[in-house]
């Protein structure tokens, strides 16, 4: 069983409108459907995360995405303490978690990996080599990775759990 054909919601943190045009773009070529949810610094992914009802979106029953795309240097609150907050709340940790950083210092990487990252990618990668990562990112987590579910009634519909409950 794959994700395909199911819609995917993936959560952009983001404060440059050109990443976020190439990440969107990038993800609209996936053969899933997507619904992106676009936020410029920490605290509105915070806000959006723990249903702040800061970011309104047609058709949003959960503000629990089924993927995270992540900067690190954002305003308000930086990347660094969203994947903190992420990767230690229960109802959350598991949702992948894709950092985009221009750091490309070994202690980032390290740390980011440390905290729960799932990946980190380069922002310097040339345009080319950027699309290509986007793409595997986008069959590995959209087509072949399968990822717990949340129904209506905000339990994981894999394993009937209520996102509290998990540990």
């Amino acid at each position: 069983m794959t994700n395909v054909g199911q819609e995917l919601s993936i959560l952009i943190v983001d404060d440059n409108p050109d990443h976020i045009r190439i990440i969107s773009w990038a993800l609209e070529q996936n053969k899933n459907k997507v619904r992106t949810i676009l936020v410029r610094d920490g605290q509105t992914a915070l806000d959006h995360l723990t249903s702040k009802g800061v970011v309104e979106e047609p058709g949003n029953q959960t503000a629990r995405p089924d993927m995270i795309f992540l900067d690190l240097n954002l305003p308000k609150i930086d990347g660094w303490e969203v994947l903190k907050f992420i990767k230690s709340t229960p109802a959350y940790r598991r949702i992948p978690v894709i950092v985009f950083s221009s750091s490309e210092r070994e202690e980032d990487i390290s740390t980011a990996y440390e905290l729960g990252a799932n990946t980190y990618i380069s922002k310097s990668t040339v345009f080319d080599e950027f699309s290509q990562a986007m793409d595997v990112i986008n069959r590995y987590w959209g087509q072949i990775a399968l990822l717990p579910r949340i129904n209506q009634e905000g339990t994981d519909a894999v394993t009937n759990l209520h996102p509290v409950d998990r540990g």
